[in-house]
């Protein structure tokens, strides 16, 4: 299962990069989202996008929704420290810290075990 991680907090990101990489799991991480929507764009080989909810440039809600405008059934989920304004269209949020037992046993689920 290939991941696109989407965090500007770069500490957070190398984290979760690498936590989820020793569970078996292949990513790219950008901490930039808008490089992370036109890699996407240029060559979309994803089985889920995982993203920040507040960034600068653009936020978390409009990566979801330029994610949404090219590939509609792509699950989304959403990490946030904010339990405010969290965007509709995601199949899933977290909150931070994030449970990463939690996480991954959802990603298992989407992979259909």
């Amino acid at each position: 299962m290939k991941l696109l991680l989407i965090e500007d907090d770069k500490p957070s990101l190398k984290a979760l990069s690498a936590t989820l990489k020793m569970l078996g799991f292949d990513s790219e991480a950008f901490s930039d989202p808008e490089e992370a929507v036109a890699r996407f764009q240029s060559k979309n080989d994803f089985d889920v996008v995982i993203t920040d909810l507040r960034m600068p440039k653009i936020s978390g809600a409009e990566v979801l929704n330029k994610i949404r405008d090219l590939d509609f059934e792509i699950p989304v989920i959403v990490i946030t420290a904010y339990r405010d304004h969290v965007p509709l269209r995601a199949n899933r949020i977290f909150y931070k810290p994030i449970d990463i037992q939690a996480l991954v046993k959802y990603l298992n689920l989407i992979k259909g075990w």
